[in-house]
């Protein structure tokens, strides 16, 4: 059950977002990291699309959004595929298990956004 009220971030909070702030091309349009100082933010990475585990992670989130949404809570998925792979993937996933995907996931085909927050090394593969 989530709390009746979530705290704000702290100012420290509002700092990675300067410093980490990124636009990138999403399912939703364009996102820009730094428009949601003050939020809480749950930014996701998942390697590539249409994989069984990324799969159900994802329909996971997707069929707990609203509970995110109530603590105030963005949720933002990540992966180095395209945004028309990330829409044909969600297109598929809301097809057949169902939930509304109602939140942006991102592309970083270049791996520029995965990479300055240590989520991926020079060494790692996205799909190994």
């Amino acid at each position: 059950r989530p709390p009746r009220s979530t705290p704000k971030p702290s100012s420290a909070a509002s700092d990675v977002y300067k410093r980490q702030d990124f636009a990138a091309r999403s399912t939703m349009g364009e996102v820009r990291l730094s428009a949601f100082a003050g939020r809480w933010v749950l930014l996701f990475c998942h390697p590539v699309d249409f994989t069984p585990v990324c799969t159900s992670e994802f329909v996971a989130l997707a069929q707990e959004q609203d509970k995110f949404a109530e603590m105030d809570v963005q949720l933002l998925g990540l992966s180095v595929d395209s945004v028309y792979s990330h829409m044909g993937w969600i297109e598929w996933i809301e097809t057949k298990f169902n939930p509304s995907v109602n939140f942006p996931v991102i592309e970083d085909v270049s791996m520029d956004i995965a990479r300055p927050d240590r989520h991926l090394s020079d060494s790692q593969s996205c799909a190994g």
